[in-house]
């Protein structure tokens, strides 16, 4: 017995955004205090391309 199974499409996964605060305060750790974006991304609990953005 064949089992047929429809493509769908899956649900788009919605980005969420960071409140521009956090934004600004991740970007300055990296800045201000010449700490790598990986590091920081991994104190804050984000991937590093995100922060590297």
């Amino acid at each position: 017995m064949s089992v047929v199974t429809e493509d769908k499409p899956m649900p788009g996964r919605r980005r969420g955004r960071y409140p521009k605060e956090f934004r600004v305060d991740a970007a300055g750790l990296v800045i201000d205090q010449k700490r790598s974006v990986a590091d920081v991304a991994r104190e804050l609990g984000l991937v590093e391309q995100t922060l590297g953005n």
